[in-house]
This record gives C-alpha cells, structure tokens and sequence, in this order.
C-alpha cells in the first residue's frame, strides 16, 4: 500500500512539473505583444481603417451614429458584430515554424485593420487566410510572429466581418434625423397632385405649397414638430444589385409616385423618387422602387412612408 502511494505521488509530481515546465515555455515563447489580439473595451473605439487591394473603407463613429467613408450611416447591426469580433478574438495555435516565412510574404499583402481611439491607434494587424477551417491567420503590426486566432465556439472566416463593400455596411435608414437637425422638407406627390414645402430656421417654421409659392401665415407649430418626429427613422427593405447606370438613366425619364427632398443644417441633402413596380400591368400595392440621391436603387415599402406623406393643408392651424 505505501508502495502505490509513493508511486502515486511520484506520476503527481512528474506531472505537475512537466505542466509548470510547458506553461513556463509557451508563456516565454507567445510573447504578449505578440498574441495580445482582443480589445477590451470596445466603447473606446471611435474609428476603423481597413486596408486591401490598395482600396480603403472608413468606419468613424459620429455622435451616436457610424458614416461608412463620411457619406453613409452604416447599419448598427454590422458594427455591433465587427466590435464583438475584435473584443473575442483569441489566440488558437501558432503557425509550423516552415510555414512562417511564406505566410510572412503573403499577409502583409492582405486585409490591414486599424483601430482608433480618436487619433491614437489601439490596435492594428493583418488578416490572412482562413486556416484549415479552423481560424484566420493574423500578424500584429509589432509582432514579425503571424497566428491562427478564431472566435471560440463560432467556426468562420474573419474576413466577413472586415470587408470593403460599402453596400454591406450601409444602414437600411433612409432617414435619420432628429427635429434640430433639419433645414427644409419638399414633398412633391404626383399620384395624388399634392405636396408641401417646409422650411425650419430658429424654431421658426414657414410652409408653402412648393418652394416657390407664397408663404401661408397660420402655421399649426405642433403639428410642425409632431411631423418632424416621424424622420428619426425611416427605413426601407434593401438595396437592388447587379444593374447598369442605364436603368436608372431610364428612370429618371419616368414619372415618379412621390419625391421627398430633405436639407439638414449642415446643407447635405437627401433626395428620394418613388416609382410603382408594375407586374402584368398591375401596380405593386405595397412595394415600391426608389431612387436614392439618383445613384442608388432600393426597395422599399409604401407602409414606411405612410405617415411623412402629407400635404401643405396638414400644416395649417384650422
């Protein structure tokens, strides 16, 4: 008995060695700098540079809202889960040491991540392939050391969350504006030959028919502000892909459903056409086709649109 009990503690001793010897040899070995590849604190972050192909795409963070490249608010959606990706992002294994030097060669050819803090870079790294279907080779910026890092338990490529297509990161808002942020509103309805001109400046709101008409003097200010309300958001169903600029050359012929015309206080505007999609000479009754600052085609859904289209009278105190 006292036999197995010191051979007992022998394999235990042996084996808490050997475990302390490991620990000691790959904590000296994956230097922290090195393998140092999540970002705690996600909220720090107010900007994101990804690099490829000599082709860049910008996420900054403005007020409460992020602008893909200063044009596009981009979906909150797709931001949440690129910040969840650089907070999780783990070490898995290192690279075969006679694999290091090609994959040197190759990823600093690949998707380069930047991450701010206002101007100072937290973090910024290469990412390269996906490995085996097991993680994304990634190199630090101040390592020379590449990895195979993952997300734990989710097996994909890392790639997806960082890519260059401006359409898969914009929001589907069309309108996003709180009451003080507007300048003017025009409405022009022509299924219904009806519409209205707004202008706001100082609280003080003017309504016309179109904006080249007189001025109406018994302007309801609640009805004004309650209707401004109805642009904080705004959204449509998605974008339209694979067409020529010719479709909308020859959309642009067309007579449109409705056109909404919206000047912020920075003077940026947003211009929206509507046009009924027609199938076997019927008329969409719920969906309509939609022409976005004249370059981008969207769908969208006349219940959405349902409370801005007003005329001028709804404006007037009775």
């Amino acid at each position: 008995m006292r036999y197995k009990f010191q051979l007992f503690f022998l394999t235990f001793l042996i084996s808490t060695i050997c475990t302390f010897l490991f620990s000691s040899c790959n904590e000296s070995t994956l230097k922290k700098t090195e393998t140092n590849f999540a970002i705690k604190d996600t909220s720090l972050i107010t900007k994101i540079i990804i690099t490829s192909n000599n082709e860049q795409l910008t996420l900054e963070k403005k007020n409460y809202s992020w602008l893909i490249n200063g044009k596009f608010i981009a979906n909150k959606t797709e931001i949440d889960r690129t910040l969840i990706t650089l907070n999780l992002i783990e070490l898995k294994s290192p690279l075969p040491e006679n694999a290091i030097e090609t994959v040197l060669k190759k990823i600093k050819t690949q998707t380069h991540v930047e991450i701010y803090d206002k101007e100072k870079v937290i973090k910024s790294f290469y990412l390269g392939d996906f490995s085996n279907n097991s993680g994304n080779i990634i190199l630090l910026d101040e390592s020379e050391t590449p990895y195979i890092c993952y997300i734990p338990t989710f097996n994909f490529d890392l790639r997806l969350n960082f890519n260059l297509d401006e359409k898969s990161w914009m929001s589907k808002v069309i309108f996003h504006y709180s009451s003080d942020e507007i300048k003017q509103i025009k409405l022009t309805n022509n299924d219904l030959n009806e519409g209205f001109c707004l202008n706001i400046e100082n609280n003080n709101y003017t309504v016309s028919q179109t904006c080249n008409s007189d001025e109406f003097n018994n302007v309801d200010k609640d009805a004004v502000s309650h209707y401004l309300s109805y642009f904080e958001n705004v959204t449509f169903v998605n974008y339209f892909e694979n067409y020529e600029q010719s479709t909308i050359d020859s959309l642009l012929k067309e007579t449109y459903s409705f056109e909404i015309q919206i000047i912020d206080t920075n003077n940026e505007q947003i211009e929206l056409k509507a046009y009924p999609m027609i199938f076997e000479n019927m008329k969409d009754k719920n969906n309509f086709v939609g022409l976005l600052n004249k370059k981008e085609l969207i769908l969208a859904k006349y219940y959405d649109f349902d409370l801005i289209m007003k005329n001028y009278t709804y404006f007037l105190a009775q």
